[in-house]
């Protein structure tokens, strides 16, 4: 339990650098995208679309999507993730599997 805690801060980390960063280029905007499953008076509610990127946002000037796997150490794509990859980019978004604050700057260069 303490690795799978120690890789969840580690990734809530890269994922806000991410964001500030990203935010700092003045090309994009760019927001934290949840999804998961929470407990509110004893019931069990999932919340946001299932395999959807980390971060997601809008490229200026012309309003292009863009999506942002962050991933830290050894994780991989699941495939829920992979076919939103394949849909954003089908639809003419960009998509990156980010395990660095360059990475993300390199997909909205």
């Amino acid at each position: 339990m303490a690795q799978q805690t120690n890789q969840s801060a580690e990734h809530s980390i890269l994922v806000n650098e991410i964001l500030v960063e990203l935010s700092k280029t003045g090309t994009c905007t760019v927001w934290k995208n949840s999804t998961g499953v929470a407990k509110s008076e004893g019931r069990y509610i999932s919340f946001g679309l299932k395999g959807s990127a980390d971060i997601i946002g809008i490229l200026e000037p012309h309003g292009q999507f863009i999506a942002v796997e962050v991933k830290t150490g050894n994780a991989k794509q699941s495939l829920q993730q992979k076919k939103f990859e394949e849909m954003v980019k089908r639809r003419g978004g960009r998509y990156a599997v980010c395990r660095s604050v360059t990475d993300a700057l390199n997909l909205v260069g």
